[in-house]
């Protein structure tokens, strides 16, 4: 099996555009600003914390981050925390996506790229954040998805250790190398370690799990995903990821997919939203239909839909709705192909016609009797004889 879906999501945060520890870069650059007036965290002010996240309009992944730093913002914006995500985009562009979306936070547009030799440099994807303390260090930077929000408010708290997120950086990187080099035992020892002390990182999971199938260890594979499932039972968006590349159509080989776990993963990310989460009602949906469930699915996708207020978002679930529905009409169409022929029913014999019975055959004339061989008496003139006449044949 080739490791590269899991060598691409596992090196993605592995170049750092400044390190933990540095100063923050400025915004002075950026063109303009919405929702609110510039901020600069390299001018740190003693009270505001800041989450920078770098992302756009067209990058999918940014999509999905948005509610989750909408969320952030109101949750800590009485901590003094201030989010910004900066976009290399336009407002012509900006604009439409953040209405649409409803994003609250603000959102600085630099189309001069002044941010892709500064924080973004080296950074080969995005989102990308970084979380500057009061006095303008970065002690944080990753995927936003990954451990920000439980490392903001260990920030905030004053518990934040970032020497420990500096060694996990280290050890990621000597992990890159391991799987560079195609040393995948070593690879699994380092993919642990890092576990070990931060044991959320969905990304190292999945890691772990790809390199126990190129080991060939399916038993191995199948206990981790269990384990996942277990490590990120309160955590609605590693649940609904779990489900989605356990049941969805996704680079994940059909070996590693496990359905029962994609269902309790599913289920219970579900109930933790309680519905109200479209993006984790249409992994929801498409586990039902994985199943056979089809009918469920529709329903749950309808459910999800109506949720929605993304315009892109919304088209891409209305396209599921779409496959579930079609699915659903091969099924029917199917059940009716083989559904068995009814029989035809017995013919009624038309009724008989009135018939004149055929003329009985002229009986034949009885033989004749012989003569008696007797003298033969002198000839006598010839009398003639009327030959026998039939009888009628309508005659009784």
């Amino acid at each position: 099996m080739k490791l590269s879906w899991f060598l691409a999501v596992s090196l993605a945060g592995v170049a750092a555009a400044v390190d933990i520890g540095d100063k923050a870069p400025s915004l002075d650059g950026v063109a303009g600003w919405l929702n609110g007036p510039a901020v600069n965290p390299s001018t740190p002010d003693g009270k505001t914390t800041y989450v920078i996240e770098m992302w756009a309009t067209w990058c999918g992944p940014c999509r999905a981050t948005a509610p989750h730093l909408a969320e952030m913002a109101k949750e800590f914006r009485d901590k003094g925390v201030v989010i910004v995500g900066v976009t290399q985009e336009d407002e012509a562009k900006v604009k439409p996506f953040v209405d649409s979306l409803k994003v609250t936070y603000l959102i600085a547009m630099d189309p001069k790229k002044t941010t892709a030799d500064t924080w973004m440099k080296d950074v080969e994807g995005i989102p990308h954040a970084f979380i500057v303390d009061t006095n303008g260090v970065i002690v944080w930077a990753g995927h936003p998805m990954d451990g920000m929000r439980e490392a903001l408010a260990d920030v905030l708290q004053g518990t934040y250790d970032p020497e420990k997120r500096k060694k996990q950086e280290e050890l990621q990187e000597k992990l890159a190398r391991a799987l560079q080099t195609q040393d995948f035992d070593k690879a699994l020892t380092i993919a642990d370690e890092i576990l070990a002390g931060d044991p959320r990182r969905m990304e190292l999971h999945q890691l772990r799990v790809g390199l126990l199938s190129e080991k060939g260890d399916m038993d191995g594979v199948r206990a981790h995903h269990r384990k996942m499932l277990e490590v990120f039972k309160d955590s609605s968006k590693e649940l609904n990821d779990l489900a989605w590349s356990l049941a969805a159509p996704s680079p994940l080989p059909i070996e590693l997919r496990n359905l029962e776990i994609a269902m309790a993963a599913a289920g219970q990310a579900a109930a933790l939203t309680e519905r109200k989460d479209p993006a984790i009602l249409d992994t929801l949906a498409m586990v039902l239909h994985t199943i056979g469930l089809t009918d469920r699915a529709i329903a749950t996708q309808t459910e999800a839909i109506a949720l929605v207020q993304d315009t892109e978002v919304r088209k891409d679930m209305q396209a599921h709705l779409a496959y579930f529905e079609s699915a659903r009409r091969a099924r029917k169409n199917l059940e009716a192909a083989s559904q068995p022929v009814a029989p035809a029913p017995p013919a009624v014999p038309a009724p008989a016609r009135p018939t004149v019975p055929a003329p009985a055959p002229a009986p034949k004339p009885p033989p004749a009797a012989p003569k008696p061989a007797t003298t033969p008496a002198p000839a006598a003139p010839a009398v003639p004889v009327a030959p026998p006449v039939a009888p009628n044949p309508g005659a009784p």
